[in-house]
């Protein structure tokens, strides 16, 4: 594991030094260059959130998590809100109407010029590079050279979410290798397969937010410590996991129908792990948004003091491939529509969101958290569509988890079983 792990982190380096929180340029496609000086300073503004955003993605979290990690019953999951709320908020730029209106209230936005402003912002947040701790964001864009677009989103996309467009030859068997090499690239070698990124006959663009998050443990867990334990699945079996176990002040919550502490990481991030209560089972409890949203946010309550951690060794990846059902279910649905989507400033050529996906990985050990996502949008022309008490949290069974950073929920998942 600790090979992997700095193997990992090597990764990154090389990807930071191509491309960091920018655009980067791509192998062989042709950027487009946009943006302008004067909307980039413009835009940068102070580089931290604003509390309203954060509240705007946090229920953005509960209401996308309590649709997605549901669907998973009895297998592990992972969901990247934060890669989906920067992937959706860039969509926003390119459509408009009712189109928009849909995609800014799901977002929790009022209109487009405060979004692009605060999440400008969130997303220079969510950038930056330490000892300890790195979070890396990209946003790009991959227009079909046989279709043709509009100048004005691409320089906001630029200005605003450092986010370029790239002009390809979507025919071309090199296209989805180039595509595949640039998510490499931003996710530290853990994300992007050629086979994920091919083109159908009708698609027009491609675009995808890519997110890479190392973070070590406040501490680390002694290694000596780390001994193999039984993990007891849902079925009443049980497998060998790899425990890790440390004591360390923390926050612990008795909420109703779960307890949950949270794993302090170095430079303020944090892993929230949350343990249901015997006979509730994690989809079910991520099914209900008040009680989802009381795991992994509320504090009322909690009592701080010596937390004993034994915490499963776990590493793995989930690929969803059919976001587009759960944007349905959330009341986005003219973007799919071929005959209700509205994405004009972006094209005279009719458009409509012909998918969305995302693959995430997560992984961690005794020295700290590694993991990826990316989220990819496609579109289609309209050819087709302090110690005071000692608590023990003992994750011996299914549980949640949620990686956080500055506010911003980067990974929320639920570990059915940490041998798979």
């Amino acid at each position: 594991m600790k090979q992997r792990w700095f193997l990992r982190a090597a990764a990154l380096c090389c990807a930071l030094l191509l491309g960091g929180c920018s655009g980067g340029d791509a192998l062989a496609a042709a950027r487009i260059e946009a943006g302008t000086d004067a909307a980039q300073t413009e835009a940068a503004g102070t580089g931290e959130a604003s509390e309203a955003l954060l509240r705007a993605l946090s229920d953005f979290t509960v209401k996308t998590a309590a649709e997605i990690l549901p669907a998973a019953e009895g297998e592990n999951a992972l969901y990247s809100p934060a890669s989906l709320y920067l992937a959706l908020a860039m969509t926003a730029e390119a459509a408009a109407g009712e189109t928009q209106a849909q995609l800014l209230a799901l977002l929790g936005a009022e209109d487009l010029d405060s979004l692009r402003a605060e999440a400008g912002n969130w997303y220079r947040s969510l950038c930056y590079d330490g000892e300890e701790e790195t979070l890396a964001v990209a946003g790009s864009l991959w227009l079909n050279e046989a279709v043709s677009f509009r100048r004005e989103p691409l320089d906001r996309l630029a200005d605003s979410y450092d986010a370029y467009a790239y002009r390809a030859d979507f025919s071309s068997p090199d296209y989805p290798e180039t595509v595949a090499s640039w998510v490499q690239e931003k996710t530290g070698g853990l994300l992007g397969e050629a086979a994920d990124f091919k083109p159908g006959p009708d698609s027009a663009l491609l675009l995808l937010s890519t997110l890479y998050f190392k973070g070590s443990w406040s501490s680390p867990f002694p290694e000596s410590r780390t001994a193999d334990g039984e993990f007891f699945l849902a079925d009443g079996e049980s497998v060998t996991a790899r425990f890790m176990e440390k004591k360390t002040g923390s926050s612990y919550l008795d909420g109703e129908n779960f307890t949950a502490a949270s794993l302090r990481m170095r430079n303020g991030a944090e892993m929230r792990l949350i343990l249901p209560d015997e006979g509730i089972s994690p989809a079910g409890l991520a099914a209900d948004p008040e009680a989802l949203s009381a795991a992994l946010f509320s504090e009322e309550g909690a009592v701080s003091g010596q937390v004993t951690f034994r915490v499963p060794q776990f590493d793995y990846g989930v690929s969803l491939k059919n976001l587009a059902g759960v944007l349905r279910e959330l009341g986005v649905t003219d973007a799919f529509d071929g005959q209700l989507a509205d994405f004009s400033p972006l094209s005279e050529e009719p458009l409509f969101v012909s998918g969305v996906q995302q693959d995430a990985t997560l992984s961690i050990d005794e020295e700290g958290c590694v993991g990826a996502a990316y989220t990819a949008v496609s579109m289609n022309t309209t050819g087709a569509m302090p110690p005071e008490e000692e608590f023990v949290l003992t994750l011996d069974r299914p549980f949640l988890f949620a990686v956080v950073s500055r506010g911003s929920v980067l990974f929320v998942g639920i570990v059915e079983n940490p041998a798979a």
